[in-house]
């Protein structure tokens, strides 16, 4: 079952599991009557979790190598999938004579149950060695889509700011594998991202100039503070961080980014 895949990770595992799934499912959509509805939520809450360890205890019987750049993306396909389509979840559930208050309760389960599921994907793939930069890049990817598709359905605003985290995320991740080492790679398209939809939203009548000021706060201050603590700590002529900043290769376009920000932060 599913605490059975931290000890082995085998076939038997995996038809196990996919049987707990199979009883799962069918005990939150059978029409018996007088089912207490507690027992569908809890089945519910097993769908995706049981879903995950199949696909983890089939990646480790098939391939004789690490599957986790395989098996991870396609827990994060499961996850989006299932959060990207509660309308039609609710819908089905309704039709196979569920109580609005436990199709409800078993949507808010299946939710859970994947956002645990989405955390432990993307936790596995960090510490994972085999996985890689690039594992975990798809993973936060495929999650961002779900988390986005969630959103545009429920139109909660929790929603989508777990997709932008992770989409900066990936963003980061891509960033790393590819051995950028300049702060403003990862800083400064988060920044400007919320910015911009802080803009956007203001264009609709909404009220955020809070969240536009702490935005692009965000992407000035660390930016300062870095240039301030990486200075020497006595004055001989021009430190040298300040004189690489003032006169180095990239003082034009650095010079011009801060320059930039503030000129958005005061408007």
């Amino acid at each position: 079952g599913i605490g059975q895949v931290v000890l082995e990770r085998s076939a038997w595992t995996a038809v196990s599991t996919a049987l707990m799934f199979a009883l799962a499912l069918s005990v939150l959509s059978t029409r018996r009557p007088g089912l207490n509805w507690r027992a569908r939520i809890a089945a519910a809450s097993l769908l995706v979790p049981t879903l995950a360890v199949v696909v983890v205890c089939l990646g480790a019987e098939l391939l004789s190598v690490s599957a986790s750049p395989i098996t991870l993306p396609i827990i994060a396909g499961i996850v989006a999938a299932a959060l990207s389509n509660t309308r039609l979840l609710k819908v089905l559930l309704r039709r196979r004579g569920l109580a609005a208050t436990t199709a409800e309760g078993a949507l808010r389960a299946i939710e859970l149950s994947s956002v645990v599921t989405a955390a432990i994907a993307v936790l596995l793939s960090f510490v994972r060695e085999a996985a890689g930069l690039g594992t975990t890049a798809l993973v936060l990817l495929v999650l961002g889509a779900g988390a986005a598709l969630h959103a545009r359905a429920t139109r909660r605003g929790l929603s989508w700011w777990t997709a932008g985290a992770s989409f900066t995320g990936a963003l980061w991740s891509i960033c790393a594998l590819l051995g950028v080492g300049v702060l403003e790679a990862y800083l400064l398209p988060p920044v400007i991202g919320v910015a911009l939809i802080s803009l956007l939203m203001a264009a609709r009548g909404r009220q955020t100039a809070t969240m536009y000021t702490y935005a692009l706060g965000a992407g000035i201050l660390p930016l300062l503070v870095k240039f301030a603590v990486s200075a020497p700590r006595h004055w001989n002529g021009y430190p040298s961080q300040l004189n690489e900043l003032l006169l180095g290769p990239g003082a034009a376009w650095r010079g011009a980014e801060l320059m930039g920000l503030a000129v958005l932060l005061l408007v």
